[in-house]
C-alpha cells in the first residue's frame, strides 16, 4: 500500500505541478524500468546532500516516499521553502510516533532494520530528535548480543523498547526480542512488521513445497526483496532474483512447475510479463492454476471471471484489502493499548496522592500541609475531609 501510495502521489504531483521542479526524497521504488516513465516526465532524485544546493527563491516540490524521513531532513527541506508532499506508509508514521513517543518517555530505543534503509535513518531521528533521545539500531542476532554485553549497570537498569523496520525478517527480530528478554531488560517488545509482508514470507515457504523453482520479482536494492530470494535460495531446489522478465534464466524453462513471488514495491504490469514470458514457453503459474481451477469448478467463478486479474496480482503484491484493515485495527488497537497504558498510570499515582492524603488527614496534619505535600488541590483535600 505504501509504495502504490508514494507513486499515485509523483503521478499526481506531475500533472499538477507542471511549473515546479518535482523530486522524490530517495529513489521512489527499488525498480529502474517502473521509474523510467516517470524520470521521462520530469521527476528527480533528491539526496540529503543536494538539499543545500537548493534555490529558496525557486524551490521545488519535494515527494516524500513510502519510507519517511527523519525530523532533521524535513527542517532542512523546509529551510529550503520545498513544497512538501507526504507519501509515507501509514505503518512508517505508527513507528515514527511510536519512536518519537518512547523516547520522550525516557525509554532507550531499539530498532531492528537495515541500518542504511531510508526507513529506518527515519524512524531513528524520531527517536534521537526528542532531548536525550537515542537510538540502537540492530541488525542481527549478534548485535543484540554485542549491545547487551557492553550495557552499563544504569543502563541495564533503564527502560527500554524494540521496534522494527516494517518489512525485517520476522525470524531475525525474533531472535533480537529472545536476546533482550534473556537479559532481563525492562524491555517492551513491539513487533511492528507490517502484516503483508509476514504473510508474504510464509506464503513463500509453502510455494517452495509445490514447485520445482521460485522467480523472486524486485528491485536488486530492495531489502524485502533480497530477503524473499533468500528464503526462496534456502528452501526451494532453484530460485532465481530477476527486475524484469528477460532476465529469467534458461534453466528455468526446462522446470516443470515454477512458483513466482514479488517484492513489496514490484509494479503490476513487471510481474505479469514475468508470467507471459513463463506462459510463452508452456509454464504453469500455481496462484493462476488455483484460480483457472475454482472457475471451472465453480467457486467465486463469477466474481474471478471478472477479477482474476486483481486476484492474483493482490496474492503477489505488497497489500490486500483485508490485510489493510487488519492492519490498520492493529494499528489502532496498539495505540489503544499504550494510551490505556499511560491513563492507567496516571490514574494509579492520583488514587496513591488521595490514599496518603488520607493517611495524613487521620494524623492530624492540617489540609495546607497535605496540599503541599501531595500535589492534589486544596479543594481535593477538604472533600476527603468531610
Amino acid at each position: 500500500m505504501g509504495v502504490r501510495r508514494a507513486m499515485e502521489a509523483a503521478e499526481e504531483a506531475l500533472e499538477k505541478y507542471i511549473d515546479k521542479k518535482i523530486f522524490t526524497f530517495g529513489p521512489l521504488i527499488h525498480n529502474k524500468q517502473a521509474l523510467l516513465p516517470l524520470e521521462e516526465k520530469g521527476l528527480g532524485i533528491l539526496e540529503e546532500n543536494d538539499i543545500e544546493n537548493l534555490d529558496e527563491k525557486n524551490p521545488p516540490v519535494v515527494i516524500i516516499r513510502a519510507h519517511g524521513i527523519s525530523p532533521f531532513t524535513l527542517e532542512k527541506l523546509k529551510s529550503k521553502n520545498c513544497m512538501i508532499v507526504d507519501a509515507t506508509c501509514p505503518l512508517v508514521l505508527a513507528n515514527q510516533k511510536k519512536a518519537a513517543s518512547y523516547a520522550k518517555d525516557g525509554y532507550q530505543v531499539i530498532l531492528a532494520g537495515d541500518k542504511n534503509h531510508g526507513e529506518v535513518v527515519g524512524i531513528a531521528g524520531f527517536a534521537e530528535y526528542e532531548k536525550s533521545g537515542s537510538c540502537n539500531l540492530l541488525e542481527t542476532e549478534e548485535d543484540a548480543i554485542r549491545l547487551v554485553a557492553n550495557l552499563s549497570e544504569n543502563q541495564r537498569n533503564g527502560k527500554w523498547v524494540l521496534l522494527c523496520q516494517t518489512t525485517f525478517s520476522s525470524a531475525v527480530f525474533d531472535k533480537i526480542a529472545k536476546v533482550l528478554t534473556e537479559a532481563n531488560l525492562d524491555c517492551v517488545i513491539l513487533k511492528t512488521i507490517c502484516n503483508a509482508t509476514n504473510e508474504r514470507q510464509k506464503s513463500l515457504l509453502d510455494l517452495c513445497k509445490t514447485v520445482d523453482g521460485v522467480i523472486v520479482v524486485g528491485g536488486k536494492n530492495s531489502a524485502n526483496t533480497q530477503r524473499l530470494y533468500l528464503s526462496a535460495k534456502a528452501n526451494c531446489k532453484m530460485a532465481c532474483h530477476i527486475e524484469k522478465a528477460s532476465e529469467i534464466p534458461d534453466s528455468f524453462y526446462n522446470l516443470e512447475k515454477v512458483g513466482i513471488t514479488a517484492g513489496a514495491s514490484t509494479p503490476d504490469d513487471v510481474i505479469e510479463e514475468v508470467e507471459k514470458r513463463l506462459k510463452k514457453e508452456g509454464h504453469s503459474d500455481p496462484l493462476s492454476d488455483a484460480i483457472t481451477q475454482s472457475i471451472k469448478n465453480g467457486i467465486l467463478s463469477e466474481y474471478l471471471e471478472r477479477k482474476s486479474k486483481e486476484v492474483r496480482n493482490m496474492l503477489l503484491a505488497e497489500y490486500d484489502y483485508d490485510t489493510d484493515i487488519a492492519v490498520q485495527r492493529k494499528e489502532a488497537y496498539d495505540d489503544g493499548l499504550e494510551t490505556g497504558r499511560k491513563q492507567g498510570i496516571a490514574r494509579g499515582i492520583e488514587q496513591e496522592k488521595i490514599n496518603t492524603a488520607k493517611k495524613l488527614l487521620s494524623m492530624g496534619l492540617s489540609i495546607e500541609q497535605i496540599s503541599e505535600g501531595t500535589g492534589l488541590s486544596l479543594e481535593q483535600v477538604k472533600k476527603l475531609q468531610e
